[in-house]
């Protein structure tokens, strides 16, 4: 239940403006992580790019969204772009192109929660599942089906003939 209404409300507000934006059509979305960057250990990510493993070749967009609002530091910054750092409120998304170079600065201050998954489209399945061969033994193979953002619509019954 609680996939379906975090799906519900980035179905609502944050595709609109993907698509009239940077007129992509996000179809599928994957990973629904909450992750914590915690202060004691310095958490933070180093710079990376969000599509560059065999896993995750097929991600389009990087969505954060900060769950909680006590904590300090956790910027996100583009250091190709320049330093600029980007921190947004609680309930507050971040979306970003996989393609772009980013990193997240450590926690000084508290825990930081953050909801974080990866959209793509139409083209990625195939992608996804030519990538299945190639994961480690053990690794979650890809099933089409298990992805998708909106609820394919049921074929329609069989006509009877007389």
């Amino acid at each position: 239940m609680l996939r379906e209404a975090i799906r519900d409300q980035i179905l609502r507000r944050l595709l609109p403006p993907i698509e009239r934006f940077f007129q992509f059509q996000a179809t599928r979305m994957d990973r629904y992580i909450v992750a914590c960057y915690d202060s004691e250990v310095g958490g933070d990510f180093q710079r990376r790019r969000d599509n560059e493993n065999i896993g995750a070749q097929h991600h389009d967009f990087a969505v954060s969204i900060n769950l909680n609002e006590d904590f300090d530091g956790s910027d996100l910054i583009f250091p190709e772009f320049d330093r600029k750092t980007y921190h947004p409120p609680m309930s507050g998304a971040v979306v970003f192109s996989c393609d772009a170079l980013h990193q997240v600065t450590p926690v000084t201050r508290g825990h930081r929660y953050a909801f974080l998954a990866f959209l793509y489209g139409e083209a990625a399945p195939a992608l996804r599942e030519a990538n299945n061969a190639k994961l480690h033994a053990g690794a979650a193979q890809y099933k089409v089906e298990s992805d998708r953002l909106f609820v394919q619509p049921s074929p329609a019954p069989a006509k009877a003939t007389a």
